[in-house]
């Protein structure tokens, strides 16, 4: 809980409205949040100290926060699940077969994309400013000007739609700004190579 509070409330400032909480102890993997106490299943203190803060995350000042107009959000990270998807099947390839094994907790520590990304933010907080997201759903939906954003970091997005690349060619024509690395939309939506090049080559001056 003491890890927990700050990190919850750094998110309520970034705008979240909701927390996932693996119950389970990180030496044994089986303790929850709940005790047996004859034939009755009781909350632990862990759990009684995580529903005061859930309730903060819920209630009151975190409440305001929500529904206050955000300053500083011309950056936004890009979400894309197909490219969550398309990044974790090339992460687990070195596994070999051992890629069931796998757990939570090896992720948070090995996954390449998820500490790419962890750093790209911290880079962007380091230097003073403050980031939003933007998804691919809103990209679709050529969202991005009305949202005000003017700089897109697209950090392994690795699988793009033909209309997600069509709205960002927009964004760019229009003065906007997109930094990305290694492999960006080599894939469509579907996890499927584009032949023979990717369509972001054209936006990103790749010959």
């Amino acid at each position: 809980v003491e890890t927990a509070t700050p990190r919850v409330w750094k998110q309520i400032l970034h705008g979240d409205a909701g927390v996932l909480i693996w119950p389970y102890g990180k030496t044994t993997g089986v303790t929850l949040m709940y005790d047996k106490v004859g034939e009755e299943f009781k909350f632990n203190q862990v759990a009684n100290e995580l529903s005061i803060l859930l309730k903060d995350l819920r209630n009151g000042i975190s409440s305001q926060i929500r529904r206050g107009d955000f300053v500083g959000e011309e950056i936004a990270f890009y979400y894309s699940q197909s490219s969550v998807r398309a990044d974790w099947m090339f992460e687990v390839k070195r596994d070999g077969r051992s890629w069931i094994n796998r757990n939570s907790s090896w992720e948070s520590t090995h996954n390449y994309n998820a500490n790419g990304r962890e750093g790209y933010y911290k880079l962007i907080e380091d230097l003073g400013y403050q980031f939003a997201h933007i998804s691919s759903v809103q990209v679709e939906q050529n969202l991005i000007n009305e949202l005000g954003i003017k700089v897109i970091i697209m950090p392994r997005i690795m699988s793009l739609s033909l209309l997600e690349v069509q709205n960002l060619k927009k964004f760019v024509e229009n003065g906007g700004v997109i930094i990305s690395d290694l492999h960006v939309g080599r894939l469509n939506e579907h996890c499927k190579l584009y032949q023979p090049y990717s369509p972001m080559d054209e936006i990103l001056g790749i010959e």
